[in-house]
């Protein structure tokens, strides 16, 4: 059965076709608009390829004459990858009438539609509203089905590390203890933001961190403890800049610098007017360090 497609008288008396398109523009822009693998919907599968053949133009002029219609005259897209092109004013001339028959055929092209983007371009030009709602679903579907497929990739590539950290060395080391971490963070770091969830990411980073200092939860207490303990982390330096969870374990120096004591509080004896170190740090006068300087001080 022959394929009908409309296209307005006025399209010759269109300003913009008057004045911007090259005559080599009107006869690509009906030919996109006319050509056997046209659709209902304004969304259908063309190769280049096929696009020079049927003109009997190069595929560099096909690939000009493109780049021209999405970039310049900003009238399509087209998805490389899917082979897809959509034709934005489609639904406001092609997609006037509703009724059940032309619904069921929609809804049928819409399904075939793997690039969902190109779905909501062509739903914003559409006047009907019951055509437009049915668009709007499939728009709808694209996003879920996006964030379930970048959900479950994420999914996939930790549940894989998991897997090669399990098989280090042909043994079974001890899984990571993510909420055994988090708790202990949350208790030993009261000054800073509490950990309230670990996601994807964290689980991520953490189990790194993990496997970087040989499975040794003592490690992450130790250096929690010297978080809490350091005037710096706390945000007491010259940029206001404060340590937070996830710097802690983004990477595989931070932690390091942190246990190598970069950050620990620096002993300071201050002569003359003022309070000193010692006085706003109370108990430090036990430290044997500070008690070396002391008495260095009153033997002079």
């Amino acid at each position: 059965m022959a394929k009908w497609r409309s296209v307005h008288t006025q399209f010759w008396t269109d300003s913009r076709v008057v004045e911007e398109f090259t005559p080599e523009d009107r006869y690509f822009f009906l030919y996109l608009l006319t050509n056997q693998n046209t659709t209902q919907i304004g969304i259908y599968q063309i190769t280049k390829r096929q696009i020079a053949f049927d003109l009997g133009y190069s595929t560099e002029t096909v690939n000009a004459l493109l780049e021209r219609f999405i970039n310049y005259h900003k009238l399509i897209r087209y998805n490389p990858n899917t082979k897809e092109l959509a034709i934005k004013n489609w639904g406001k001339y092609n997609l006037v009438r509703g009724g059940k028959p032309v619904l069921d055929c929609v809804s049928a092209e819409l399904r075939d539609v793997k690039d969902d983007s190109l779905i909501a371009y062509v739903s914003e030009q559409i006047t009907n509203p019951e055509i437009k709602r049915l668009f709007d679903t499939y728009t709808l579907r694209g996003t879920c089905r996006g964030e379930k497929e970048e959900e479950e990739k994420e999914e996939e590539e930790y549940q894989e590390e998991e897997q090669e950290e399990q098989e280090v060395g042909g043994k079974n080391p001890p899984p990571t203890p993510h909420q055994q971490i988090q708790e202990l963070f949350n208790t030993l770091c009261p000054s800073f933001p509490r950990v309230i969830s670990l996601g994807k990411t964290r689980r991520k980073h953490l189990q790194a961190r993990w496997k970087q200092f040989n499975y040794d939860l003592s490690v992450f207490e130790t250096a929690f403890k010297r978080v809490e303990a350091s005037e710096f982390c706390k945000g007491k330096n010259d940029k206001n800049w404060k340590v937070s969870f996830d710097w802690l374990i983004q990477n595989d120096s931070n932690m390091v610098k942190v246990l190598e004591g970069k950050y620990d509080n620096r002993l300071k004896v201050v002569h003359g007017g003022g309070s000193t170190w010692a006085e706003r740090n109370p108990g430090v006068e036990n430290h044997p360090f500070y008690n070396k300087h002391r008495r260095a001080r009153d033997a002079v």
